[in-house]
Formats: C-alpha cells, structure tokens, sequence
C-alpha cells in the first residue's frame, strides 16, 4: 500500500477506520469526511490514539457535497 498516500473516509464519524489504517500505514495521511457536528468527536479520537498530526476532519455531507481528494476511499458502516 505505499503507492496510498491520502485515506479518505466517507461518513467516518470518530474515524475507526482511519485510525485502524493509520496506525498500520506510518506514511499515510487521513481525512474523516462528515457531518460538521462530529468533528470534536474526531479531534477527540485523533489526540487519542497521537494522530493530530495526520488525521484530519472536512465538514459536509456525502449525500450532497464533493468528496475530498484521496487515494483511497473508505465506506464503512455508511453502506
């Protein structure tokens, strides 16, 4: 997987996947994609686990907003 460099998950809410991917893939930075409302949640997660530095939040709604750029793109408990 080193060719992925950006993880973007879609509807992450805390960002249990991103975290999981994260914590796996050293050189991969990751982005949660949701609902403003959830980013303390994920700020929260972040300092937790020592991610501040590579996992981030963009507020929107993947109904209706552009998904952010990324290599790959993770749908988990959205579908």
């Amino acid at each position: 997987m080193a060719h992925f460099n950006r993880l973007v998950d879609v509807g992450g809410c805390s960002g249990s996947f991103s975290v999981a991917a994260l914590s796996r893939y050293p050189h991969m930075q990751g982005v949660v994609f949701d609902l403003p409302k959830l980013e303390p949640f994920l700020q929260s997660r972040a300092r937790e686990f020592g991610l501040e530095a590579r996992l981030s939040f963009k507020p929107g709604n993947f109904f209706s907003d552009p998904l952010p750029k990324g290599d790959l793109y993770a749908l988990g408990y959205i579908l």
